[in-house]
């Protein structure tokens, strides 16, 4: 799975905006930065997270970000097979803020988790400010697949929810729920096969 962290700027004499772009699953994490003036464009990756200095001029910001997903079911008891739950997928938030030329921003990209934890939370500047919650993780040796992140513990101007993983079934585990969309809340699973991403998710 792969994480995308992306800013556009866009400046000329009528308009000065920049959209940070960031889409988070699991376990890896790119952050780009592309810049554009005029018609050129400059693309910076980040694989962990960093900082985000505002061009000047420029003094607001539209970001996205999903949540990573979560952690499918694994054995750690004496039980026999591999029939676990799967883990959720992380939620979808946008928003747009007011920020200061010249000032550093922190960013931060959540990660999928190989623990029993939830998947990692991404955001902006503060947790208070701008967040995307990470889907939650299944606990060893359960076959009740995990629940996505809600929408409703994101902070955005608008907010969708993560798909649900499937429960364990006698034979096979549980495939997990997908991340949020862009439009759209993500999709649950009920088989052991991982449900299929709406439109804008990743």
């Amino acid at each position: 799975l792969t994480d995308h962290f992306y800013s556009k700027i866009i400046k000329n004499s009528r308009m000065k905006k920049i959209t940070l772009k960031k889409i988070k699953l699991a376990f890896t994490c790119v952050f780009l930065l592309s810049t554009f003036f005029g018609y050129s464009q400059t693309n910076q990756p980040f694989t962990t997270s960093g900082s985000f200095t505002v061009p000047a001029g420029v003094t607001s910001i539209t970001i996205e970000a999903w949540g990573a997903g979560g952690k499918g079911g694994s054995k750690a008891g004496n039980g026999s097979g591999n029939q676990y739950g799967g883990g959720g997928g992380g939620a979808y938030s946008k928003k747009v803020l007011t920020v200061t030329p010249g000032l550093s921003y922190s960013v931060t990209v959540g990660s999928g988790n190989t623990t029993t934890v939830l998947g990692g939370d991404s955001w902006f500047s503060d947790r208070a400010v701008f967040l995307a919650k990470g889907g939650k993780s299944v606990p060893d040796d359960t076959t009740t697949g995990a629940s996505g992140a809600l929408s409703s513990n994101c902070i955005g101007d608008t907010v969708f929810s993560g798909g649900n993983g499937a429960n364990g079934t006698n034979t096979d585990g549980g495939g997990g729920g997908s991340s949020a969309g862009s439009v759209s809340n993500g999709v649950s699973t009920n088989n052991q096969t991982g449900a299929i991403a709406p439109t804008g998710s990743n």
